[in-house]
């Protein structure tokens, strides 16, 4: 079963959210703490242990530009990574902080040091399946201090539609609305709403599900970016409450692009 948050096309919303599954032996958070680990220790074996058959490596997005993903295979992956391992670095990298929703795992990573003009940090959202990273979706971050407008963009647009109530979570968004959804959040499964669709689309929304309500559980933000994990029931899904994550871009605290990734049963 696909995931999406409530904030998709109404037609996408049933069948989008999964039940939360029971804990696995190798949980898709400990896969990608093992996978920075590895890295951190220049460890080819140890970082390939857990990659899959093939990766997908979807770079950041930029304005205007199609994202195309790279796709590698095992052999592939090892040489681009041993490649990476083998080149001088004195860079310092630190997993700040860790979300994770079904297969889907989100991971704010630093590297360098504040105040270094190198240093720079990032949001990777990992797909892990079978106790290996199958894909990584990366957006690039800020170590700069952050805007508050920008996480508190996302708290009132989930509040808002926690409340049902239209006019809040309109305040929130922006001229247009990038959403992204689809098995895995893929390209080019993408529509850009201006504001008279996106305000149609959240009536629908509301009229659909009247008791559909939503919890915010956990949230991270750098830069543009915010990641959330939010929990939502009265939707009439088996075994609600359901779970799932999104990537929200924000401009001047304003919502102008969702990314919704859609986890499936943990195993």
């Amino acid at each position: 079963m696909r995931f999406n948050v409530l904030s998709v096309v109404p037609a996408c919303l049933m069948a989008a959210y999964t039940v939360a599954a029971q804990p696995a032996p190798a949980t898709p958070e400990a896969v990608v703490r093992e996978h920075f680990a590895a890295q951190v220790a220049k460890d080819i074996e140890r970082l390939m242990a857990v990659i899959a058959d093939t990766l997908e490596v979807h770079p950041p997005p930029v304005e205007d530009l199609p994202a195309t993903p790279g796709v590698f295979t095992w052999k592939e992956a090892r040489g681009m990574y041993a490649a990476g391992f083998e080149m001088p670095s004195s860079e310092r990298m630190e997993l700040a902080q860790v979300i994770a929703a079904g297969n889907w795992v989100a991971a704010r990573e630093r590297y360098g040091t504040r105040g270094d003009s190198a240093a720079f940090e990032s949001i990777l959202v990992y797909q892990v399946r079978a106790g290996r990273v199958r894909g990584t979706w990366i957006f690039n971050g800020s170590m700069e201090e952050k805007d508050p407008r920008t996480p508190q963009a996302v708290r009132e647009h989930v509040a808002a539609q926690a409340a049902h109530d239209l006019p809040r979570v309109m305040a929130v968004m922006g001229d247009s609305l990038e959403v992204h959804t689809g098995t895995a959040g893929r390209q080019p499964a993408a529509m850009v709403l201006d504001r008279a669709k996106v305000d149609g689309m959240y009536r629908g929304i509301f009229s659909r599900w009247p008791e559909q309500r939503i919890e915010l559980m956990e949230i991270m933000a750098s830069g543009e970016w915010v990641v959330t994990r939010e929990r939502v029931t009265g939707m009439g899904l088996p075994g609600e409450p359901a779970e799932g994550m999104a990537v929200y871009r924000v401009h001047g605290g304003r919502i102008v692009g969702m990314w919704l990734f859609d986890p499936e049963q943990v195993r």
